[in-house]
């Protein structure tokens, strides 16, 4: 177990509003453990004059952080909020158009305030922070490693226990952290990679990419943006409670202005689809949230009490790491996967075509190994609308329910 005492050094990646707000919200949020946060800069040329549109969820989230103002005073408020994708202005019953209209401001405008707001704000910790913002140029390497490159070698230096990065995902993913395993010192500490991640993302990565660290239990890769910051801070922060060799990410949700909401553990798993279609509805054990298993892969789905799905998280055991992009999810061959709607009624159906032809579909495309969902909308208060995804071939290996139970209290 990681020890109160011990000082975690973080590497922020990126020269991002992302890179910077998950500085910030890490300042405010972390606790228990000195934490060095060390921003690693690549200068951005071809964002120079990009305009940044902030929806109203992020402007929420500027809000509680007191920059709001010193946002829109840089930028303008854009009136038409409509513009926003659908899940920016409303959740549930809670609309932020009222308070915190979509605001346009210059990417590099953006980020200065940022970068600012780091370098000022105090940490809420009630240990000393020792906080280093500088600004490190790796703009002069010319290979495809520079970022990343600059955060091994500075976690080397710096014994760096998280590497923080906010950079995005490209062709070149695997061997951006083939790359970094390769400069990492071989010690036992864990290094965790927290990535950007697009909406939908490729499927060449098929769940692989764990191969190449040599140690899964020293990794883990989390997806970060925009819209769901206030999930790293968590994440971090559980890093001091658990064992080294084995790690439950507990997410959080940034839900209904800022408000940060823990995704609960279920005291009951179903492993198997006839457990699922005869427990799922009925279940008294079951309320926001049920996990699956998959080939080795938990699946966690989050939803708010009128039944919109909030986001999607993930449980990482020790033996097997995955990842989810927020409402969408990959796996290696997409036509084994199959999407089933539950209320309360216990209503079941397995025909995923004959959700994209219904008003209640909520499935948009089928990608090759991937399916991207829409948020499912609110119809009635108090109604749970469940979004399960499961294997049609789930297999015989699976942890029963009170293993996986054991599991989770072990590490809480």
């Amino acid at each position: 177990m990681y020890s109160k005492s011990i000082t975690k050094s973080i590497s922020i990646i990126g020269n991002t509003p992302e890179a910077y707000a998950t500085a910030l919200f890490l300042k405010h949020t972390v606790k228990d453990f000195k934490l060095n946060v060390n921003i690693i800069n690549k200068t951005d040329t071809k964002n120079k004059d990009k305009i940044a549109l902030l929806s109203p969820r992020v402007c929420s989230a500027l809000n509680d952080l007191g920059l709001l103002e010193k946002v829109r005073a840089k930028g303008s408020i854009v009136e038409n909020y409509y513009a926003m994708s659908r899940y920016d202005y409303k959740i549930g019953d809670i609309s932020f158009q009222d308070s915190f209209k979509p605001t346009s401001i210059l990417h590099s405008d953006l980020i200065k305030i940022l970068r600012e707001a780091v370098r000022s704000t105090p940490s809420s910790s009630v240990v000393a922070h020792t906080i280093n913002a500088g600004v490190t140029d790796v703009s002069k390497k010319s290979d495809n490693y520079s970022i990343v490159t600059t955060a091994s070698t500075h976690n080397r230096n710096m014994e760096t226990d998280l590497i923080v990065c906010a950079d995005g995902y490209d062709s070149q993913f695997r061997d951006k952290f083939f790359k970094i395993k390769q400069e990492l010192p071989n010690t036992n500490q864990d290094v965790h990679l927290i990535m950007d991640m697009p909406d939908e993302f490729e499927t060449n990565m098929d769940y692989n990419v764990i191969d190449y660290y040599g140690n899964r239990n020293r990794f883990c890769l989390v997806p970060i943006s925009e819209k769901k910051l206030g999930i790293i801070s968590r994440s971090i922060d559980l890093l001091s409670k658990v064992p080294t060799q084995q790690f439950l990410l507990h997410l959080v949700v940034q839900v209904h202005g800022g408000e940060l909401v823990d995704i609960e553990i279920p005291s009951v798993v179903l492993a198997r689809f006839k457990e699922m279609q005869s427990k799922a509805p009925k279940g008294k054990d079951i309320e926001n949230l049920d996990v699956y298993w998959h080939q080795k892969r938990f699946v966690q789905v989050e939803e708010d009490v009128v039944g919109k799905v909030v986001a999607i998280g993930e449980v990482a055991c020790s033996t097997d790491d995955i990842m989810f992009q927020e409402y969408t999810i990959g796996f290696d061959d997409a036509e084994r996967l199959a999407t089933c709607i539950g209320e309360s009624s216990g209503d079941f159906d397995l025909s995923l075509e004959k959700y994209k032809k219904s008003s209640k579909s909520v499935v948009t495309e089928a990608v090759s190994g991937s399916l991207y969902f829409k948020k499912l909308q609110a119809r009635t208060n108090n109604v749970f609308t469940r979004l399960f995804y499961y294997a049609l071939n789930f297999g015989e290996r699976h942890y029963t329910n009170r293993k996986l139970k054991n599991m989770f209290e072990d590490t809480r």
